[in-house]
């Protein structure tokens, strides 16, 4: 299925570059968000921390977050945080219709669960038809490349050349998930046929010099 977000733990050991690195809003539930941050910081841009170690992330102002830090950094205390990423391309979804910069885990979640599910099976649809059309596309061209090798040369085996026509008349058609097996395995005959021909004329080149 579909998600929102990702969830990850790090482990701080330099607090410093979590206080001079990073700039740091609040979500409005209370949950300190990461809206710049140098390449030194241990969190990027637009993570949410969660929780503290086991304790859930919630603070009444940024001055209380960034307090903590500090505290944690006279105290020279390591420390996990529990940080919630968002799925890069939903969260940019939401930025295009909400116009927002920045993380709003609230107005976010909500547009996931209202707008951006919902809407999945047809942007689902929407991509497979365009990889439809696009495959297509090649497979005619590879098929009438095809078409244009074994047309050019007279002398050809009549029979391989009646394999090959089969070949490509059935490469034109839909093959469905049940009959891989078989379609794989009359290709993998015919181009056998092929390579056991083409050994066979080497051999007679050879004897001939």
């Amino acid at each position: 299925g579909i998600n929102a977000e990702y969830m990850g733990e790090v482990e701080i050991v330099d607090i410093e570059t979590q206080l001079e690195g990073v700039t740091y809003g609040l979500t409005q539930g209370g949950q300190p968000v990461v809206l710049t941050a140098s390449g030194d910081a241990d969190v990027k841009v637009d993570w949410v921390v969660s929780a503290v170690g086991e304790t859930p992330a919630k603070y009444e102002s940024l001055d209380a977050w960034v307090a903590f830090l500090k505290q944690m950094e006279e105290e020279d205390e390591e420390f996990v945080l529990v940080l919630v990423e968002p799925v890069k391309k939903v969260f940019n979804a939401w930025k295009k219709d909400s116009g927002a910069e920045t993380l709003d885990q609230g107005a976010y979640f909500k547009w996931f669960e209202e707008v951006y599910k919902p809407g999945e099976p047809e942007r689902r649809k929407r991509v497979r038809d365009r990889l439809v059309i696009k495959y297509t596309e090649k497979r005619d061209a590879a098929i009438k490349e095809c078409e244009g090798l074994y047309g050019s040369v007279n002398e050809l085996d009549p029979a391989i050349v009646a394999d090959c026509q089969k070949l490509i008349e059935r490469m034109t058609q839909i093959v469905k998930r049940g009959e891989l097996g078989n379609f794989n395995f009359q290709v993998s005959k015919w181009t056998s046929t092929v390579e056991k021909k083409r050994r066979h004329i080497l051999s007679d080149v050879k004897a001939l010099g």
